[in-house]
């Protein structure tokens, strides 16, 4: 039998992540390189591995009221803030509007496009 050097590791939902210089809060999103975003369900402490959400669908706060359609590409203002804010310019892309925003809910994203 021969080895197989393409293998399954994991669902892709989570990454490892150990922050360095700062602990991370509950709830930040971190850019881990260009077009790829994490969301911390708890926090980090500095220099401790952690893990990162890189999939699925989140809420995310929109106290503006913007607009968002299904599908709309979503950034998040104040990134590495614990209370980021969806816009839709000037800030840092981390998915795509899983519905048409419904005022008083959050805007509910995948994170970097991908389902969980």
């Amino acid at each position: 039998m021969s080895a197989s050097i393409t293998h399954y590791v994991a669902p892709g939902i989570c990454q490892d992540y150990t922050p360095s210089g700062a602990t991370v809060a509950k709830g930040q999103f971190i850019q881990l390189f260009s077009g790829r975003v994490g969301l911390a369900e708890q926090d980090i402490a500095d220099g401790q591995k952690g893990a990162l959400r890189v999939a699925g669908m989140v809420g995310i706060p929109n106290p503006d009221s913007t607009a968002f359609a299904a599908g709309a590409t979503v950034q998040v203002a104040n990134l590495t803030a614990a209370n980021a804010k969806a816009v839709t310019t000037g800030g840092t892309t981390v998915g795509k509007a899983c519905k048409a925003w419904v005022s008083g809910e959050p805007v509910y994203v995948l994170i970097n496009d991908l389902p969980g």
